[in-house]
């Protein structure tokens, strides 16, 4: 399949401006570098007041489709947001901006999008900073009924002039009804959101206000199903997990404890002319959502060839059962498989457990064919048992799963198929 998956936008009401939340989402919380998208909707607002607020190792990007924001922060930067400018703030440490209507403005249709880009480990404690890019300075395509805009990254042939420190790519693309538009490659993780109109990929429609996120080497070519508007994004995902609260994004928790309890305190900077007012923080101290991304290739290919015993929770006697093809597959693989379900006896000829625990031999992988909400207990006994990974096939999803098992020492694979991904990478049979 080209398309793993399909999210639609949540809608929230930030403070009077309605937006629709695409990233973080269970299960995705990042698509390469990209930890939050929120879409603004195209909406009349009297009075846009988003007040001060602070961030910490994360860069916000705005980009404005119609409407003007002034933005102002804590290093003193002052900026009018228009139309088709590329707005970055890198947090760096620790900032402090807020986002207004501009003084003395007639009322403006405002419409566009906000992502938070999570920094490189070695760059998240780094000075903050704001670039503004004008929409001039941004190269375009035009060819073959399609205009696009390269806003960050390397796409369609241009370069943008953004800078950046980790590879990714973000691109406005129109196409007219029937033209056609490639996924850039080069990129593990890619995703395409359709702001108006629709596309087609993969015999798929994509509808507005929905992000499609493409398998990893997948090559699809995207066509407009009439005159649509979306965004390509992607790139690589980041160094390591990274855990989210409130406005903040780092790979330690303690900085985050820190920077809650300096807003509180009031340590953070100030904004020069908009320091009366602020946003406070949440009343409850930090607890975390760990940042999932799924290993590469390279780390999946590693973990497919070392395994010798895997232990298939939810493995299934019954040939149309997904897992009974998947367990099929493996164990002609050459893989040791021991199935895990209290309702059954054998698979394939395999005596099965009635769950991890009375397992007494050592295991690689506990594969998982089990409802998402059922996985955290089982992250714990794959933690106990001593196993390399902790594996959840397409559709399955856990944060507090992989969480647990993350912090036991494990590798965590989640919504992916292990006997897709063994086919795909054309892992050898075992001798």
């Amino acid at each position: 399949m080209t398309i793993d998956r399909v999210i639609e936008a949540r809608e929230r009401d930030l403070g009077g401006v309605l937006v629709g939340r695409v990233l973080p989402t269970i299960g995705r919380r990042f698509v390469g570098p990209f930890v939050f998208f929120d879409h603004m909707y195209p909406a009349e607002h009297a009075e846009m007041a988003v007040r001060p607020h602070p961030h910490l190792h994360l860069g916000t990007v705005t980009y404005l489709f119609d409407g003007e924001i002034m933005h102002r922060d804590s290093v003193g930067s002052q900026q009018l947001i228009t139309p088709g400018a590329i707005n970055w703030m890198s947090a760096g440490r620790g900032i402090v901006h807020s986002e207004r209507t501009p003084a003395g403005r007639e009322v403006k249709r405002h419409h566009g999008i906000q992502l938070w880009v999570g920094l490189p480990r070695e760059r998240e404690d780094s000075d903050p900073t704001f670039k503004h890019y004008p929409a001039a300075a941004l190269p375009t395509v035009d060819e073959s009924g399609m205009k696009a805009r390269l806003l960050i990254g390397t796409a369609l042939g241009a370069t943008s002039p953004v800078e950046t420190h980790w590879p990714m790519f973000y691109v406005d693309v129109a196409l007219e009804a029937g033209a056609r538009v490639a996924l850039p490659t080069g990129y593990r993780e890619r995703a395409a959101y359709v702001v108006d109109g629709a596309l087609l990929a993969d015999g798929q429609r994509i509808e507005p206000r929905k992000m499609a996120l493409f398998a990893a080497g997948a090559d699809p070519m995207l066509e407009a199903d009439g005159p649509t508007r979306l965004l390509l994004l992607g790139g690589e995902p980041l160094d390591g997990p990274r855990y989210i609260w409130w406005n903040f994004v780092s790979s330690s928790p303690d900085r985050i404890v820190e920077a809650a309890h300096a807003w509180r305190d009031g340590k953070f900077p100030k904004i020069p002319d908009d320091s009366v007012e602020f946003i406070p923080a949440p009343d409850d101290d930090p607890h975390f959502a760990l940042s999932y991304h799924l290993p590469s290739d390279d780390e999946l290919r590693k973990l497919l060839v070392d395994a010798k015993t895997i232990a298939m929770v939810g493995a299934s006697n019954h040939p149309d059962k997904p897992s009974h093809r998947i367990f099929k597959q493996l164990l002609a693989a050459g893989y040791h498989m021991i199935p895990v379900n209290p309702n059954e006896s054998e698979v394939l000829g395999q005596p099965a457990v009635k769950s991890l625990a009375e397992i007494k031999e050592h295991v690689d992988i506990v594969d998982v064919f089990r409802k998402s909400e059922d996985t955290p207990p089982i992250a714990d006994e794959a933690v106990k048992l001593g196993a390399k990974a902790l594996w959840l096939q397409l559709g399955i999803a856990n944060e507090q799963a992989a969480s647990r098992a993350l912090r036991g020492g494990l590798a965590v694979v989640m919504d992916t198929c292990i006997g897709a991904t063994h086919h795909r990478l054309h892992i050898a049979p075992k001798s």
